[in-house]
């Protein structure tokens, strides 16, 4: 913890708000509807072969 609020604090890391609605990482631990496993794969640039 104390590393990364010093290095946020000496502007070497940006650390932006990200809404849980977009979060990718969501379709790796939740159980989500359809579109949004079909919204989420497209961002995350996966396709079906």
């Amino acid at each position: 913890f104390h590393f990364i609020r010093w290095v946020v604090e000496n502007d070497k890391l940006c650390l932006i708000y990200c809404p849980t609605a977009d979060m990718i990482t969501d379709t790796l631990t939740k159980t989500l509807p359809s579109p949004k496993v079909k919204h989420f794969a497209v961002e995350l640039g996966l396709r079906s072969t």
